[in-house]
């Protein structure tokens, strides 16, 4: 079945059509997981080394983290009420049905190539605005940047049409799920905190999947002579540290959310402690 699945993916990537399969409840969900499955790899394989390449050509920025993105906030936003709207505007009308009073069945083959790429381009480069970049380079650059929403858009639409918007949906819920909830949960549990100690220092650093409203957010420096002496995060992101120690916008990261705790029994000054945050976190 995979051959089969990927196959038909390829042709209508090539010319869209709105054929619909008829399949078993089982079979559905096998179609589902063999596209899950090829857009994971296809993301691991070309997709983040590509992004790799672009961000040491030219800088992603990103908005750091808000801190109203608790657990409950994404699941509800992110997995479920976002995707839903993004499947209504950009697929529900993926079906001759539904404009078959309007429109003839001969017109409706010949633009509805158009009525999946046009709506696919939209939805990547509206996500364009998740960046804070301006300069020519990321707009040259910028269809490879949303390479993942356009073929995601792509693989999203061919469940819509193969299947129906029910499975799409389901698809793009499932998706935002492992990627906005269930990857950083296990990072989270799986990597251990980053430790570091010298003569001159002791810094641990843990990362957190999401923020806990009923926890403490605290944000110490403690600094002598322009030398830090000790640093304690709880719940606070890597790019607000950057923003308070640096001033805004003078360095950007990766962004994450995290504990720190870091202490120098002479202090360091503020270029040396960089190197120190250097060494686990890629800062531009």
């Amino acid at each position: 079945m995979t051959k089969n699945v990927l196959g038909d993916f390829y042709k209508f990537l090539l010319k869209p059509n709105d054929h619909q399969l008829q399949l078993k409840l089982k079979d559905k969900f096998r179609l589902i997981l063999i596209l899950m499955g090829f857009e994971i790899l296809v993301t691991l394989v070309v997709i983040l080394p590509l992004l790799y390449l672009i961000d040491f050509l030219s800088p992603l920025k990103q908005d750091r983290i808000d801190y109203s993105e608790t657990f409950v906030y994404l699941l509800v936003l992110f997995v479920f009420v976002v995707p839903l709207i993004e499947e209504v505007i950009f697929r529900l009308f993926l079906s001759y049905r539904r404009v078959n009073l309007v429109i003839s069945k001969e017109s409706w083959t010949k633009l509805f190539p158009y009525l999946v790429y046009i709506p696919t381009l939209i939805f990547g480069f509206l996500h364009l605005g998740n960046f804070n970049n301006d300069n020519a380079l990321f707009y040259i650059l910028s269809p490879l940047v949303i390479l993942s929403q356009l073929f995601g858009g792509l693989v999203i639409s061919f469940i819509r049409v193969r299947l129906n918007f029910f499975y799409s949906t389901f698809y793009h819920f499932i998706w935002n799920f492992l990627f906005a909830i269930a990857v950083p949960f296990l990072l989270s549990v799986v990597l251990k905190p980053y430790t570091e100690q010298t003569s001159q220092y002791k810094i641990v650093i843990e990362e957190l999947p999401f923020f806990v409203e009923n926890e403490e957010q605290t944000f110490n420096i403690d600094s002598t002579q322009s030398r830090i002496s000790s640093v304690q995060l709880r719940q606070y992101s890597v790019q607000h540290l950057l923003d308070s120690l640096y001033s805004k916008d003078k360095y950007f990261v990766d962004d994450v959310l995290i504990n720190l705790d870091f202490k120098s029994t002479r202090g360091l000054k503020k270029e040396e402690f960089l190197e120190i945050l250097k060494k686990e976190y890629k800062i531009r």
